[in-house]
């Protein structure tokens, strides 16, 4: 790089982009110089791009099938800071197995964020929401699992807003 010149450096990693300029030849540094800044600008975008986009998980309840084999879990999902995102999600998974958010979701809701999980025997779960509630996935069969939907009336905003724990 000649004296007196100044590059841009554009740095963009998962969605996240930063530009940087370096000016070596008005500061008088060395190739070496000029390295350590692009190393230190790359970990300073991968730092903010990872605070920025870490998803905060919160299981609001679970319900077992009458025989034991199957557990409905209720959970939220949110993430994105200040302009963040939240996902309401129904996960269907069987005896034992452990609860993996994203893997084995039956049911995807936003803008309301409350809903009933009801087992009629072991095999018919009904899942009762908002009727405000934008859905984004509704499964009604997973294996040997028939799976219905019922869009209640709100009344007062009940499921607009969470409501605090009265035990």
């Amino acid at each position: 790089m000649s004296a007196g010149h100044a590059f841009r450096q554009r740095v963009e990693i998962v969605g996240f982009t930063q530009s940087v300029v370096f000016d070596h030849a008005s500061k008088g540094r060395n190739q070496h110089d000029m390295y350590l800044e692009i190393a230190l600008a790359l970990l300073t975008s991968l730092l903010m791009t990872i605070s920025c986009s870490s998803d905060e998980i919160t299981i609001e309840k679970e319900s077992t099938s009458a025989a034991g084999s199957y557990t409905a879990t209720f959970y939220v999902i949110s993430g994105g800071g200040a302009a963040g995102w939240v996902v309401m999600r129904v996960n269907l998974r069987s005896k034992g197995e452990t609860f993996r958010p994203n893997k084995g979701d039956i049911f995807e809701m936003r803008h309301a964020y409350e809903l009933d999980l009801k087992w009629q025997d072991d095999r018919h779960l009904t899942v009762e929401y908002p009727n405000v509630a934008q859905i984004y996935r509704q499964n009604h069969e997973v294996g040997p699992i028939s799976i219905s939907y019922i869009a209640r009336p709100t009344v007062d905003h009940y499921y607009l807003r969470k409501q605090p724990d009265k035990s």
